[in-house]
């Protein structure tokens, strides 16, 4: 699977998300993401685009909870008790975090990978956006702001 920015740039990549995330549309356009048509959380797991939520909706999501839960493990974070989670190289949730940023798989079309950002709440969405740019997501699959920087995930001793 390839990394930020590669399969999510040059093409219009649905949105799916409940809420309007103020400053989500320039984060986008500045990190070259083209956003495309908006579709609900509760429309069911999409094959392809950007999934933005809080730690709450996704906690309240079937199919996100699936992705995040230990059972799937494909993703190096988890929902607990509302809080976001960043989990360590064994699997175990190790820091709280104020979001993520995740690549997930896509059976169907591998060249178009989920693009998942969780955050720990609406008002998170500002130090996400400022966090997650182009240079500290450039070649990862899956970041976390943990104490106000953003880490590789999953965690490494230490982290």
């Amino acid at each position: 699977m390839h990394a930020f920015p590669v399969p999510w740039a040059g093409r219009s990549l649905p949105l799916v998300s409940d809420q309007e995330f103020a400053g989500l549309e320039d984060w986008a356009e500045e990190n070259g993401l083209q956003l495309g048509a908006r579709r609900s959380l509760r429309d069911g797991r999409p094959d392809d685009g950007l999934v933005v939520c809080t730690a709450a909706e996704a906690a309240a999501t079937p199919w996100l909870v699936d992705l995040l839960s230990a059972k799937d493990a494909l993703a190096p974070v988890s929902v607990d008790d509302g809080a976001l989670r960043a989990l360590d190289m064994e699997g175990t949730p190790s820091a709280t975090a104020t979001a993520a940023a995740v690549a997930l798989p896509n059976a169907a079309q591998p060249e178009r990978p989920l693009l998942l950002l969780v955050l720990a709440d609406a008002a998170a969405a500002e130090e996400a956006f400022d966090s997650f740019t182009s240079p500290t997501l450039r070649g990862r699959l899956a970041v976390a702001v943990v104490d106000g920087a953003v880490t590789p995930l999953p965690l490494r001793a230490g982290s």
